[in-house]
């Protein structure tokens, strides 16, 4: 598979001494000047190394017993062979990249949590528009609320779906609900997906797809009937939406 290389990696932004080192993992670990240097070590070399029984992949559990996986950048040497992108959803995965489309979140759906999703970014909303209006005919529902800046609040707030370790010297205490009540700023967003795909764009337009499913049901009724019905489209509505985007879907270069 052919991706597009990355240009070469610039931190953006003044690099800001902090008070004291910052450390990555538990026991000691490499040291940096700033907490973009921790993100940027963090989003290339650490992965998801453990496997849930219902195939989820994850990084730990927190004191709830809830889930938390890594961020990774799909520009790490190591994306594809470890377990990074779930089997269940890596078709549509693989089908975005072999495209140049940006991913920086995915979910092939668990027992708790009937949802397949992929979470795409482009540089502006025009942009993401299009890519949207071209699926509009797939059994593909689009989320738009997948992160509420600060400086840009939403009418609607689903929760953050962003996490940084830049700001946050010692994750080994968080729970899942810290990280998902946790804001950012536009800017800080913007920071996040540049470190995280090597770019210096001036904005991203994040967008989550889901397939076969529907994060929003109008009400009880709706959402019990999408999940009935996810359970049994689910692989057959993945295969068709990445065979649509590997086939029908021109290169995207920017």
């Amino acid at each position: 598979m052919n991706f597009i290389d990355p240009p070469a990696y610039v931190i953006p932004g003044e690099i800001k001494p902090i008070q004291q080192e910052v450390r990555i993992g538990h026991n000691g670990g490499p040291t940096f000047a700033s907490n973009e240097e921790v993100h940027a070590y963090s989003l290339y070399h650490h992965y998801n190394t453990k496997l849930g029984e219902d195939g989820r992949t994850y990084t730990k559990r927190d004191r709830h017993g809830n889930y938390i996986s890594h961020y990774v950048s799909p520009y790490a040497n190591d994306f594809w062979s470890g377990m990074n992108v779930e089997p269940g959803i890596e078709p549509v995965v693989k089908a975005l990249w072999s495209k140049g489309y940006l991913t920086f979140t995915s979910c092939q759906g668990h027992e708790d949590s009937p949802m397949r999703y992929v979470g795409v970014t482009f540089v502006d909303d025009n942009e993401r528009n299009k890519f949207v209006k071209a699926l509009s005919h797939l059994p593909v529902t689009w989320h738009y609320n997948c992160v509420n800046p600060i400086d840009d609040p939403l009418e609607h707030d689903d929760g953050n779906w962003m996490r940084m370790q830049w700001d946050q010297e010692d994750t080994t205490t968080q729970t899942q609900k810290d990280f998902t009540e946790k804001r950012y700023t536009k800017q800080q967003l913007t920071d996040f997906w540049n470190i995280m795909f090597s770019r210096q764009y001036k904005q991203f337009s994040p967008v989550v797809m889901s397939i076969a499913c529907n994060m929003n049901p109008r009400n009880e009724l709706s959402y019990y009937w999408w999940k009935l019905r996810y359970k049994f489209t689910k692989d057959r509505v993945t295969a068709r939406v990445a065979d649509f985007i590997e086939n029908q879907i021109d290169q995207y270069l920017w």
